[in-house]
């Protein structure tokens, strides 16, 4: 563990590091995970801030898109709202995707 302080315009700003190896097949803990937000309409994406827009254009699209009801994600399946049934979210359901647990 280490601390320094940085000053910026007179406010004293503490900032605290921590070195943390779990070995050459794990992702380091202290980085942003995917999909954290990390700007106006952006996320982060392998340590990137990514516009989501441009990373919508890069994946597959979702059938019917998702009838205005749900989100297309990562695999071309349609997240539906609460009340909409996957996989088109055309149905009555309690929300969620083909791919949530």
């Amino acid at each position: 563990l280490s601390h320094t302080f940085i000053n910026k315009k007179g406010s004293i700003i503490p900032c605290r590091t921590a070195l943390v190896d779990l070995g050459v097949n794990q992702v380091d803990p202290g980085l942003a995970p995917d999909g954290s937000h990390c700007g106006e309409g952006k996320m982060c994406v392998n340590q990137k801030c990514m516009s989501v827009s441009s990373l919508r254009k890069m994946g597959p699209a979702c059938p019917q898109d998702c009838n205005g009801n749900g989100w297309c994600n990562n695999k071309g399946h349609c997240h539906c709202k609460d009340g909409f049934a996957p996989p088109y979210c055309d149905n009555p359901g309690p929300g969620g995707s083909m791919d949530s647990g």
